[in-house]
């Protein structure tokens, strides 16, 4: 729901089921790096698909597997109030028919939850700000891994890696441990804008850097911000990086 994550996890999720030979296609709402395309094709053991609330649209899709990366107040004009929303994720999570994995603090009836910052099911935990990345460890429901180490902006983007992990090792064609051991480049496209305003009589330069996911929202609070400070220059530029897992062969399973 909303702006977090879900055109990251699809694309992480698509990324590792490519890179391990996993015939499938995917929908993805966003064009990858490396792939050049929000679409694809392997095979048709699977199916990965970005999906959406919006005009309740993904009570269309009953999914094997499914994730819920987080519930906000958005498209409200479709859904009238915040209630009638949840109760269209609680009829999204009767339509799934093996496994849903939700955010912890998503509470509705899910399998499996995912945290960063609280007890669940896939949770990472002893994070740590290293080497332009994220080291931490990662619990699931049957392992624990020790200093996996993710190339990523934020602890919004950790959050994407750990829910597609949590999917990833529910599915069972990739070992959770594969996943983690070797390093792989994940595709994330970031939008870099930032604004800059002299004023000469203080001697006072201001920078203003904004990071956000390419997005219709994030595009519109950003004009807004345009507005509100009467910006005449704003820069912008989009900038992509990669996710780069892996695991040190020293590290304990």
């Amino acid at each position: 729901a909303g702006t977090h994550g879900k055109t990251t996890t699809t694309g992480i999720i698509s990324h590792l089921l490519y890179s391990h030979g996993i015939k499938f296609k995917a929908f993805v709402g966003g064009i990858m790096k490396g792939y050049n395309s929000n679409y694809i094709y392997t095979g048709d053991d699977y199916v990965v698909v970005e999906a959406d609330e919006y005009d309740r649209s993904f009570l269309n899709l009953s999914p094997d597997y499914a994730v819920i990366t987080s519930i906000e107040s958005d498209h409200l004009d479709i859904y009238g109030d915040f209630d009638s929303l949840i109760k269209s994720f609680e009829l999204f999570s009767l339509k799934v028919k093996k496994t849903l994995v939700a955010e912890e603090q998503v509470k509705i009836k899910r399998n499996y939850t995912f945290s960063i910052t609280n007890e669940a099911d896939y949770r990472a935990s002893n994070i740590t700000l290293i080497n332009k990345g994220i080291s931490f460890d990662l619990k699931t429901p049957d392992n624990f891994f020790t200093n996996v180490y993710v190339k990523i902006i934020g602890m919004h983007n950790l959050k994407n890696v750990l829910s597609a992990l949590s999917v990833i090792d529910q599915i069972k064609e990739i070992e959770i441990k594969e996943a983690v051991v070797t390093r792989r480049d994940i595709p994330i496209t970031l939008c870099v804008s930032y604004w800059s305003k002299n004023f000469p009589a203080n001697g006072i330069n201001i920078i203003i850097v904004i990071i956000v996911g390419i997005n219709n929202a994030a595009a519109s609070w950003l004009g807004r911000l345009k507005y509100w400070f009467n910006i005449v220059t704003w820069k912008k530029w989009s900038a992509v990086t990669n996710v780069d897992i892996e695991k040190k062969e020293n590290d304990k399973i």
